[in-house]
């Protein structure tokens, strides 16, 4: 059973330089030999590709979901068609390059590239503890004053449901809102203040 590797790894990329069959997390694939479908493979390229398949000259493909991309034949040569593709395809076909090279080359490159993201890592560390710390105070609740008036307090004037002109407009009796908002109800309120609860009446009802 072929291995299964990232993509765009350094062991996709070595195992293309090795020719050896593998098969990925998305549509990018190798294995040995060819494949009797040509899928999207344009012509002139379909029927080179074909025809070499029916004389068993294929020795490694690779493919794009069901495309060959590239080829590499009995006597080594390796044939990658100049064909546009989807997105996905031309980021498969980006990594052809590897049928060029050689292993070793990969594995010195992979290592090259491990060192210079490990020495990133320790210089963003490093950073980070040099940074200063800033602390920052959390923004105090300010405290309400209450303004001095020369008007006697009303422990209403606060409360909007509890004006008198909303506290008297008409409400169905059967709804919950006429007995919070009823004169008697208020008029309780009132004297639990200590205020007169004739007022509520003199006032106008719109």
């Amino acid at each position: 059973m072929a291995k299964r590797l990232a993509t765009r790894s350094w062991q996709a990329r070595e195992a293309l330089a090795r020719r050896e069959p593998y098969n990925t997390y998305g549509a990018m694939r190798a294995e040995e030999g060819g494949s009797w479908s040509a899928g999207r493979l344009p012509e002139p390229w379909r029927e080179r590709y074909l025809n070499a398949y029916r004389d068993n000259r294929i020795t490694y493909t690779v493919l794009s979901y069901h495309t060959p991309i590239a080829w590499v034949l009995d006597d080594g040569e390796v044939i990658v068609p100049d064909v546009k593709h989807s997105r996905t395809t031309t980021r498969h076909q980006d990594l052809l390059y590897a049928l060029g090279r050689s292993s070793d080359q990969f594995a010195r490159e992979a290592q090259e590239e491990r060192q210079t993201a490990r020495q990133r890592a320790a210089e963003r560390r490093a950073e980070r503890r040099e940074r200063p710390t800033t602390v920052t105070s959390l923004p105090t609740r300010p405290t309400a004053v209450k303004a001095e008036s020369a008007e006697p307090y009303d422990p209403y004037a606060d409360r909007p449901s509890r004006n008198p002109v909303v506290a008297l407009r008409p409400v169905p009796r059967s709804s919950g809102e006429a007995a919070i908002y009823s004169v008697e109800y208020l008029h309780k309120r009132e004297s639990a203040y200590g205020t007169e609860p004739d007022r509520w009446r003199q006032l106008p009802v719109e």
